[in-house]
Order: structure tokens, then sequence, then C-alpha cells
């Protein structure tokens, strides 16, 4: 299970991407949908840790993602 809380990404004081509270449960299919520019490539490369993001927390199989990337 993923669950991300207050999540919130900002490039150059503008915000790119803010959600409130997203939970995606094992064995289910769910898919981002918006427009261009709205966050969902920025939500994925979060998610894979591939970019930080200013506020919130996300946790993956109960283990803590922190804000930082590798």
């Amino acid at each position: 299970m993923i669950s991300i809380y207050g999540l919130k990404k900002q490039i150059e004081n503008q915000g790119v991407l803010t959600v409130d509270n997203i939970n995606f449960q094992k064995g289910k299919i769910y898919s981002i949908v918006g427009h261009n520019g709205s966050g969902k490539s920025t939500l994925i490369k979060i998610i894979y840790n591939i970019e930080n993001f200013q506020d919130g927390s996300i946790t993956i199989n109960d283990e803590y993602i922190d804000n930082e990337c590798m």
C-alpha cells in the first residue's frame, strides 16, 4: 500500500504539485489523469524517489520515504 498525505512540491516558488490524501491499495489498478503540467509525472518521480518534495509524507508498505533523493 502507498499512502500520501499533505504532499507539496514547488519549483522556483511555484506550486507544481499538491496532494491532500491518496491511498493506493495492493492488487488494485489506478490511473493518474490530468492536464499537461498538472504534476502526474512529478508524482510518479516522487514516489520512486527520483525527485524530492517540500512537505508531506509518503509511506510504502509502512516504510516512510524521506524527501531527499538518492
